[in-house]
């Protein structure tokens, strides 16, 4: 049985005994397979199966119409090739989408430590809230703390998390400019992670092109995220 057949008949319910359980057991092994298994799912899910028998429906209905008019039926030919290229490009977008959330949601992680660097010349403990806000997951709140202390002078760690907070609210442009703006700083310690962060952005709005030189910069030189770096590369 073909892989794509036996996800579907996994899908269906329809796999049973000795082959249900080696499906399983490669599922749990086999990572990519396992990705593979979802996004059938996911596909199959989005696309029910009342619409398309609809569709077909329809289009026999109108087929079986006789017409006096060439036109008219040149028409129907023509509605119905429109509806068939409609929902296969709806296939391919979805299928895309899938595709590229699946990766970002695999290595996306809100920014974690113990510790953090303070800039000079910030209120301490405005600062601080706005921090473990983020540490909290209440990423608009904190995001509107860290607008405050942003523009302070040499303030990268304001910056840094105003970042990371504004990718969380989904300000993607305020997200590449603040870790633009880091990276430029070499000696900013969050020059890598900004990197990577940035990465994961370009992955997320559909610019590959820019995601992967990055990430094989990441790659070329063991860091904290070289591995993460190497194992979305393999993906493209």
């Amino acid at each position: 049985m073909k892989t794509t057949e036996m996800i579907e008949t996994y899908l269906e319910g329809n796999l049973k005994g000795l082959e249900l359980d080696e499906f399983q057991k490669l599922m749990k092994e086999d990572a990519s397979f396992s990705n593979k298994v979802k996004l059938h799912d996911e596909i199959n899910m989005s696309i029910k199966d009342d619409d398309l028998q609809d569709f077909r429906q329809l289009l026999g209905k109108m087929m079986r119409k006789r017409f006096s008019s060439k036109i008219r039926y040149i028409n129907i030919i023509s509605s119905a090739a429109a509806a068939v290229f409609l929902i296969t490009v709806s296939i391919f977008s979805l299928t895309k989408v899938s595709s590229i959330d699946k990766v970002y949601n695999d290595f996306y992680a809100p920014y974690q430590t113990d510790l953090y660097s303070r800039s000079a010349n910030v209120d301490t403990r405005n600062f601080e809230q706005g921090y473990f806000l983020y540490q909290k997951g209440e990423y608009v709140k904190a995001f509107k703390l860290f607008d405050k202390y942003k523009t302070v002078q040499n303030n990268c760690t304001a910056q840094f998390y105003y970042g990371l907070c504004a990718l969380e609210v989904e300000k993607y442009d305020i997200t590449e400019q603040s870790m633009l703006t880091i990276i430029k700083e070499n000696d900013s310690p969050f020059s890598l992670h900004a990197k990577w962060y940035l990465s994961l952005l370009y992955l997320k709005t559909d610019r590959t092109s820019k995601a992967i030189p990055i990430l094989k910069e990441l790659a070329a030189y063991d860091n904290y995220y070289s591995v993460k770096a190497e194992s979305v590369l393999k993906r493209y």
